[in-house]
């Protein structure tokens, strides 16, 4: 029979606590046998945390008797002893978890004190970050208007040209659920850009670029402002109203077209000529008859004469002559020459004399192309708006949070467990008849 008069085992929180009289199936780690009980044959033996007694059978208890470093007492000399055992065991458990108490008291303590500074700390450093979020935006927005929108020059593909596009900024009118709508500037006529609205899913690439975010954020009122009235139908009737006004306005400021590019020449003495021409009359020209003259550097006039251009040319269309030769004949001064009339003939018999000062000129190029919609692919890397900004005004660290170790905090032997078990080594005794008894 193996009995534990007093059993200190630890809890969830690591203090010892006692169980007496209970029944046990081994005892571990005996550390001394300090009584033994004749008349009854019960050995008391302890434990780094119990108190035990073991009745032997006849065979092992004359072989305690025989052992003369095991006090042989009787039994209320034996009771006595383990009772004062108990007690001295009682108290250094109770040392323990005093220990431990107090040590859990100054960790909590420590915690509390050093969570208090933390969130000092952590209040201030936010409220500094506060600050310079909204310094970041005031910068950011002394640069960058809300239309100018970041696209990092990856790909988006409109929905209403069927074209795609990639550049490092869009002019941008709103972003609406998971599109964005923007416009690019096109080719018109007479120098005249104008707006080219599109509508474009955007990529998940895009919604995860970091400039396209803060900017969305940062401007989010004013995008959102116009997002409200949007669809594509509208988009197409932009597309619509932009270009007939365009030629409506082209058509105020040059009623009955204007010149593209031209040019002469006169290498062997002989003139030659062409040039282009756009119609922005309703009227379809017949032909078009185009008076000059040429001079010199002192403006003494070296030749005349004028060129005739067949048709059709349909309103908005543009035509092209060329002359590579002529009866027209200048002397080898001759530098400069102008246009001084033009007389548009219409497929109608009617006609349009054009002084001077009714002759407009456009670009060198004025055929409007396929790809002249502003709709481009710019390969290249894209400059970051903001890592200029962050680099001059970056964000403050948060520190970590203070951990808790209340409840690991536990009371330990002078010097750590390596000088526990060095201590246990040099000073347990197993009794040889504690071995055999399975103790």
């Amino acid at each position: 029979m193996r009995k534990a008069l007093v059993l200190f085992q630890k809890d969830a929180k690591g203090f010892y606590q006692p169980s007496q009289d209970v029944m046990v199936d081994r005892i571990y780690g005996v550390t001394k046998s300090y009584a033994y009980d004749k008349k009854n044959h019960n050995l008391y033996v302890l434990t780094a945390n119990g108190n035990f007694v073991v009745t032997l059978n006849k065979d092992y208890a004359k072989i305690v008797k025989k052992n003369k470093l095991i006090p042989q007492l009787k039994t209320e000399e034996a009771l006595e002893l383990s009772r004062k055992y108990t007690e001295d065991l009682s108290f250094k458990m109770e040392q323990y978890n005093k220990d431990r108490r107090d040590s859990i008291y100054l960790a909590r303590k420590k915690f509390i004190e050093d969570s208090i500074a933390y969130e000092k700390a952590l209040a201030k450093i936010r409220e500094k970050n506060e600050k310079i979020k909204k310094d970041r935006e005031l910068a950011y927005k002394a640069k960058h208007v809300w239309t100018s929108v970041p696209t990092g020059r990856i790909k988006l593909h409109c929905s209403i040209c069927d074209k795609s596009i990639a550049k490092d900024s869009l002019i941008c009118l709103a972003i609406k659920n998971d599109s964005i709508y923007f416009f690019t500037q096109a080719k018109g006529y007479y120098n005249q850009g104008y707006p080219l609205p599109h509508v474009a899913k955007i990529p998940s690439e895009l919604s995860n670029y970091e400039d396209f975010k803060y900017h969305c954020d940062v401007y989010k009122d004013s995008l959102k402002s116009h997002s409200e009235l949007l669809n594509n139908d509208l988009v197409r009737y932009w597309e619509i109203k932009y270009n007939v006004e365009n030629l409506y306005n082209a058509k105020k400021l040059a009623p009955f077209g204007y010149f593209g590019d031209w040019g002469w020449d006169s290498e062997y003495g002989y003139v030659t000529f062409n040039f282009e021409y756009v119609n922005l009359n309703s009227k379809t020209i017949k032909y078009i008859d185009v008076y000059w003259y040429v001079t010199n550097d002192v403006n003494d006039i070296c030749g005349k004469g004028h060129f005739k251009g067949v048709g059709p040319l349909e309103v908005g269309n543009i035509g092209r002559w060329k002359w590579d030769d002529s009866s027209y004949y200048v002397s080898r001064s001759a530098t400069t020459m102008r246009i001084s009339k033009v007389i548009l003939t219409y497929m109608n018999g009617t006609k349009q004399v054009l002084s001077k000062n009714m002759i407009k000129f456009g670009e060198k190029n004025p055929r409007i192309e396929d790809n002249d919609d502003g709709m481009e692919v710019d390969y290249g890397e894209s400059k970051s708006r903001l890592k200029a900004i962050y680099d001059k005004m970056p964000i403050i660290v948060e520190p970590e949070r203070p951990y808790n170790r209340m409840l690991e905090v536990q009371a330990e032997f002078p010097g750590g467990e390596a000088a526990l078990l060095q201590f246990i080594s040099r000073n347990l005794k197993y009794p040889e008849i504690a071995q055999d008894q399975e103790l």
